[in-house]
């Protein structure tokens, strides 16, 4: 059976206020009996009902975070950087999945908001979900994605700075015949944003007549991709743009016994676990992943504490090109 504050306060001869005033840590009681009244809580193993507190209260101590798919390490890391910013401020956060399904996403939110959230961190599928929570009053921040001008709190990595970043590093090993696989998604525009920095520094280089750009939706698809290219023609340089499609197109490329570098230098776009350890080591374009998640929290918190009154904040972070073995000099 629950244990409730009333079940406190008759242990103790006190009254329910007294009981919720000690507990919350506000003024009014003396220490000596806010000490009884702790002890005598801990004793019958007392949990608060956070829900009818934020019931209560205008909003509740929880922060909802959706992202796209929690099984993606790049989420995993911004929600550490969430939880670290969070720490000292207590705050309970709710995580929710949406696996970029438009119905799916409603459904959390609207769960998020029925327990009088704080506010809401969410990797959007769908502008409308952006458009739901401004119309229901609630503060939000989007984690990880432009949101093509709509206006509101971001956080998010200048994505056309992470292809040009990558295909300029071959550009400057010497290659000139350079490819680009991007992730095929009617939801996600970061992509095309990516691919758009490749064109961009091919194009300052005398390169935009050899551009070619090639989508696919998963890792599986990326295999057949690049089995269907090679059989066409054999490029110097590859940039992957999504580090998810990189295990499909690396799969592909081993089972054509393709020789990374010597015969293809590889640059992913993103941040694979697996990319400084295997027997080929690759060069990768990293973004400060806890750090998103940190300035993300930082950002709603501030908002719902009415630190923030202004316009709404656009901070947009840089990536950087980490060297490995996956990339040199093209063949002769």
């Amino acid at each position: 059976m629950r244990v409730t504050i009333a079940d406190i306060a008759k242990r103790e001869g006190v009254s329910v206020n007294t009981v919720s005033r000690a507990l919350s840590g506000k003024d009014g009681v003396s220490e000596e009996t806010r000490a009884k009244i702790v002890k005598i809580a801990r004793e019958l193993n007392y949990r608060p009902n956070l829900l009818a507190r934020g019931m209560r209260q205008d909003r509740a101590d929880f922060i909802g975070v959706l992202v796209l798919d929690i099984g993606n390490t790049v989420f995993s890391r911004m929600i550490r950087g969430i939880e670290n910013e969070l720490v000292g401020e207590s705050m309970t956060i709710i995580i929710g999945n949406s696996d970029e399904n438009v119905a799916k996403e409603r459904h959390y939110l609207e769960m998020m908001i029925m327990t009088n959230c704080r506010g809401v961190i969410i990797s959007h599928a769908s502008t409308e979900a952006l458009r739901f929570l401004k119309k229901e009053g609630v503060p939000f921040v989007v984690l990880d994605r432009d949101t093509q001008g709509f206006p509101c709190d971001q956080v998010y990595v200048d994505n056309v700075s992470m292809g040009y970043q990558a295909t300029k590093h071959l550009v400057d090993l010497g290659h000139r015949d350079i490819i680009f696989i991007s992730k095929q998604s009617e939801v996600d525009f970061d992509h095309r944003k990516r691919a758009q920095g490749y064109e961009l520094a091919c194009g300052e280089h005398g390169l935009r007549q050899r551009t070619r750009v090639y989508e696919c939706v998963d890792a599986a698809e990326a295999k057949l991709l690049i089995e269907a290219i090679w059989q066409e023609e054999q490029p110097t340089g590859l940039v992957i743009g999504q580090h998810s499609l990189a295990e499909g197109v690396l799969a592909g490329l081993t089972g054509l016994g393709v020789r990374i570098p010597e015969e293809l230098s590889v640059v992913i776009i993103g941040e694979p676990t697996w990319a400084s350890f295997l027997p080929w080591t690759f060069t990768t374009i990293e973004r400060p992943l806890e750090r998103i998640g940190e300035m993300a929290a930082r950002l709603l918190l501030n908002r719902t504490s009415n630190k923030l009154t202004d316009d709404y904040q656009r901070c947009v972070l840089e990536s950087h090109l980490v060297v490995r073995g996956s990339t040199g000099p093209p063949r002769n």
